[in-house]
């Protein structure tokens, strides 16, 4: 759970864009279906849809960061980037392990 001060910083510097975490525990199917096989791992979502291109496995700060400038860019538009559902989800069951 290091990396959950970041993951607040980064929600709060991008405002524009919803975050959600999802603890590993408490959602196997979710995780079964989105291949999740570390923590914590950052999936990213356009119109409900999961964009993997943007997928960070891992508690890599800057990996995150990109995807978010990725995600902001391709909105055109204030307008638009408002109105779209824009989401991201972080399994953090052990991120104390990965930050060792």
């Amino acid at each position: 759970r290091q990396f959950a001060p970041v993951f607040e910083t980064l929600a709060q510097q991008w405002s524009m864009i919803k975050f959600a975490k999802v603890y590993g525990d408490d959602v196997d199917q979710f995780m079964l279906q989105h291949n999740v096989d570390c923590f914590p791992t950052f999936l990213f979502f356009k119109l409900g849809k999961e964009d993997l291109r943007l997928r960070v496995d891992g508690a890599e700060r800057s990996a995150v960061v990109r995807s978010l400038e990725r995600l902001s860019c391709s909105s055109k538009g204030p307008t638009r980037r408002t109105s779209r559902v824009m989401r991201l989800r972080s399994l953090e069951h052990a991120v104390s392990v990965a930050g060792q």
